[in-house]
């Protein structure tokens, strides 16, 4: 799995942002071959993207399709520098059981 990570400084109205991300680019995200999963991370003026795919080369797309949607879609919400980005093999993963398979065996009852 592979991860490409891109952090925007300068932000306005995070809530404008997500909801033209979540209309305009998300479905862009879901078109590209491996892609698994996209997340918004919205800190004060900044905004940080994590999006996850099968391969290496579907995480670099996503970076080029990035940088295009948002100088075409967002120039009036992020007047700051380029975003910070970066990509790479993720080689981590850990998440909670989810709370009804806690402590219970699979198949139990």
């Amino acid at each position: 799995m592979y991860a490409s990570i891109r952090k925007y400084r300068h932000i306005r109205s995070p809530e404008q942002i997500a909801h033209r991300v979540e209309k305009g680019f998300v479905p862009i995200l879901k078109g590209l071959p491996g892609f698994k999963t996209y997340y918004l991370i919205v800190g004060g003026d900044e905004l940080t993207t994590v999006s996850l795919f099968d391969d290496q080369r579907a995480a670099l797309a996503s970076i080029e399709k990035a940088a295009t949607w948002v100088k075409e879609n967002l120039p009036d919400l992020h007047q700051g520098p380029p975003p910070e980005v970066s990509a790479g093999e993720v080689r981590i993963v850990a998440a909670a059981e989810p709370p009804a398979t806690r402590g219970r065996r699979v198949g139990s009852k």
